[in-house]
């Protein structure tokens, strides 16, 4: 069974690809497994939940919503604040996380490529109003996705390449679940990427990858 029998025809042979993502990495047991990782390496018991103390964290945040200030809150809690850099989000990035997949199955590196990552920007733009998960049209192999939370660019790849488990490569088809998104970003003739990341207007993260030569053509492997 080929890969075009899990999707319609324009997306097998253009690349396209479509994922929706939950709000990954902001829940409760997500900051508490980061603090306890870090405590458990020297030695410290595990740091546990607090509604109580979340929901002053919660109130004081929407304080700052007005002017992102890195200012404490002055009570009587330990405190911690960080600003964010654009971390996951450059070029190298999205290209580190795409090549750690391909590298995985012995194809060659993608690269970076400025044309290409002004026509996703472009598009991205285009869907601020939206967040839609509509593809382009156009000549480039694409995926989307859109995300909550800190959605970065390298959690919607590596998103994309989970879908390795549901690639069979001698059938060449997705066994048990969407895999186009991972073989696009494993495709072995696409060697250059571009990709951009913007906030829509509801919130959340639109990112998209666009790939040159695309990939998932009919009838052939991506490596």
């Amino acid at each position: 069974m080929g890969l075009c029998r899990i999707a319609l025809a324009l997306m097998c042979l253009t690349g396209l690809a479509l994922v929706h993502v939950s709000q990954a990495q902001n829940s409760p047991q997500d900051y508490v497994n980061a603090h306890n990782t870090a405590r458990s390496q020297v030695g410290v018991g595990s740091i546990a939940w607090d509604n109580s103390v979340a929901a002053y964290a919660q109130n004081y945040a929407n304080q700052r919503i007005g002017d992102c200030a890195l200012k404490h809150s002055g009570g009587r809690y330990g405190l911690a604040l960080v600003h964010v850099s654009h971390a996951q989000n450059s070029p190298q990035d999205y290209v580190n996380a795409h090549n750690t997949a391909r590298s995985q199955v012995g194809v060659g590196s993608i690269a970076w490529d400025n044309s290409v990552a002004a026509y996703a920007q472009n598009y991205a733009n285009q869907r601020i109003g939206d967040c839609a998960l509509q593809h382009s049209g156009g000549r480039y192999g694409e995926n989307i996705a859109i995300g909550s939370g800190d959605f970065t660019g390298t959690a919607a790849v590596n998103l994309w390449v989970s879908e390795k488990n549901n690639y069979n490569y001698d059938s060449n088809s997705c066994v048990g679940g969407e895999c186009l998104h991972y073989t696009q970003v494993v495709w072995r003739n696409s060697v250059r990427v571009g990709c951009a990341r913007v906030r829509c207007n509801n919130g959340w993260f639109f990112i998209t990858c666009n790939y040159d030569p695309p990939g998932n053509y009919v009838g052939q492997r991506p490596y």
